[in-house]
């Protein structure tokens, strides 16, 4: 039964320091996408005025 509850926990642990990282890295990749996509449009916008 102990080890059952040290495994979880360490299981935890790493699922806690793994995700923050996914996360940042999509954050990383998704924000300079919707950058451009942004700019982009904003000079469309402006070509079209």
């Amino acid at each position: 039964m102990k080890d059952k509850t040290i495994i979880s926990l360490f299981a935890i642990m790493i699922i806690a320091m793994i995700l923050p990282i996914t996360l940042l890295w999509k954050a990383l990749i998704i924000v300079p996408v919707f950058e451009t996509l942004l700019i982009d449009w904003d000079e469309e916008k402006e070509v079209k005025e």
